[in-house]
């Protein structure tokens, strides 16, 4: 008897009220969720982190690159002011064209900085030869590096019968002749300004827009400031064609107000 009392006292608990069975069921499907909502949250956490790391490891690239880029220039500048070895320089005069009358004359030097300071993009400056033009540009070229400053506007004195593809690769073709890399030239072509003195137009035996064809001041393109000399007896009655900037947007149509010559 004792026994039977025993495996009767012993047997399986009654079913549990259905209350009870839900309660449970709760407990495990919360118990299910939980592992994948922390996984989830750390997957989170971690993205957050390594895309805060990716960030700032490219802050800090780019920082280092502009730096580099910086002290390129600088160097440039340095070296460009000790090559200059012009013992006197007398300021040339001009006139407003070839047109125009003696009485007109004025500091040529003057209309340069004006031209710079202005929102004219391109100036041609013509003359006999032997008139000084190359000794003009390059005494311009040296006043400008001696009043440079970081982020300022970039003199790049361009000798155009020395390159090549002046007509395409203007720039940048320079650039590389100072020992500048592409990674450096693709930077200063994002961030800088120049002042291109393009030397010699009439010896590099093109009729090219060097504006037009360089697409230079285009969105994503060198944004500069360019000045060409050139020998008056070269060019025919036509000639601001090779000069003059066309029109954003129109290809046909000269902007006129972009334009100065002296």
């Amino acid at each position: 008897m004792s026994s039977l009392l025993l495996e009767d006292t012993s047997s399986p608990p009654p079913p549990s009220p259905s209350g009870s069975a839900s309660l449970d069921s709760g407990k495990v499907g919360t118990q299910s969720k939980r592992p994948f909502s922390v996984s989830q949250t750390e997957q989170r956490v971690k993205a957050r982190r390594l895309e805060g790391t990716s960030s700032s490891d490219y802050e800090l690239t780019k920082a280092q690159d502009d730096r580099k880029v910086e002290s390129a220039v600088l160097t440039l500048r340095m070296q460009r002011l000790s090559e200059y070895t012009q013992p006197v320089y007398i300021t040339p005069m001009a006139k407003p064209s070839l047109q125009s009358d003696d009485d007109t004359l004025f500091p040529l030097m003057e209309k340069v900085k004006d031209f710079l300071a202005g929102d004219r993009q391109v100036m041609l400056i013509l003359g006999d030869s032997g008139a000084g033009k190359s000794t003009f540009n390059r005494h311009l070229e040296h006043e400008l590096w001696q009043d440079y400053h970081p982020s300022g506007r970039i003199p790049l004195f361009i000798n155009l019968p020395a390159l090549e593809r002046p007509e395409k690769e203007l720039v940048a073709e320079q650039l590389r002749t100072h020992d500048f890399t592409d990674d450096q030239i693709r930077g200063l072509k994002q961030h800088s300004q120049f002042i291109l003195i393009c030397d010699g137009y009439d010896e590099i035996q093109l009729t090219s827009n060097l504006h037009t064809t360089n697409l230079l001041n285009r969105p994503g393109q060198w944004n500069v400031k360019l000045l060409i000399t050139c020998r008056s007896q070269y060019l025919g009655p036509d000639y601001r064609g090779c000069f003059v900037p066309k029109a954003e947007g129109k290809y046909n149509c000269a902007a006129d107000d972009l334009f100065m010559q002296a």
